[in-house]
């Protein structure tokens, strides 16, 4: 199974975009050109990927990427729960 999180807080991908393989998932980072004034990024990306299925989930947090990364942490959390049973 893969699994891969990031939300904006660990890289912000500020004029510069980044594409990275996960599996048979490609994900696209911009977080935004500062020359128009973005000065950071609270988006967030969660992925759960096995043989033959895929979970993602975008998320567009606002002000800060605190709620972005609680509601990543809440998914690990479960997911950990669900392997341990």
């Amino acid at each position: 199974m893969h699994k891969f999180c990031w939300t904006g807080n660990q890289e912000a991908w500020l004029n510069q975009s980044d594409t990275k393989e996960i599996g048979r998932v490609v994900l696209g980072r911009l977080g935004g050109m500062t020359q128009a004034g973005q000065t950071k990024n609270e988006d967030g990306f969660l992925l759960f990927s096995g043989r033959d299925w895929e979970f993602i989930l975008l998320m567009d947090a606002h002000n800060s990427a605190a709620s972005a990364e609680l509601v990543a942490s809440a998914f690990l959390a479960a997911e950990v729960f669900e392997s341990s049973k």
